[in-house]
């Protein structure tokens, strides 16, 4: 098996680009795919679907995002059957309870508010693979 996808929903680029970064100096062996907004990437999850092919093994959604925001994109992720079971960690600079709320509401997983330095983005990349891709077991069907 390969290494494991990273569905990454983030509308700035120099936040993805740190988050990849990060990753990279951790030494953690995923693949991070970047969609630049909600709507991208539900696009993305729906070629994957239609095409039979693996579902990320987990999604980090940024909140506020052009066109589909990050509680749309949980709305989508978590009426669809197939998508449902993707662990789904809202990765934002948020941290209004009203959001925090909302989110769960919604059914994230986790919601964690982006590090403020380099160095904490690091160790919270290790923490998410460790607990999210080392650790958590779920079932995702990519299959209709």
């Amino acid at each position: 098996m390969g290494q494991p996808t990273i569905l990454v929903i983030e509308d700035d680029s120099t936040d993805f680009l740190l988050l990849e970064r990060a990753f990279r100096k951790a030494q953690i062996a995923a693949q991070l795919h970047w969609s630049k907004n909600g709507l991208h990437a539900i696009d993305y999850l729906k070629e994957l679907k239609e095409a039979g092919k693996a579902f990320p093994v987990l999604i980090l959604s940024d909140l506020k995002m052009p066109l589909l925001d990050g509680f749309d994109v949980l709305q989508v992720i978590k009426a669809d059957p197939l998508l449902r079971a993707i662990p789904v960690v809202v990765l934002t600079g948020s941290a209004r309870d009203a959001d925090i709320s909302k989110c769960y509401e919604l059914g994230t997983n986790s919601y964690l508010v982006k590090p403020s330095d380099f160095n904490s983005l690091i160790e919270a990349s290790k923490t998410l693979h460790r607990y999210w891709i080392s650790l958590n077991r779920t079932i995702v069907h990519s299959k209709h």
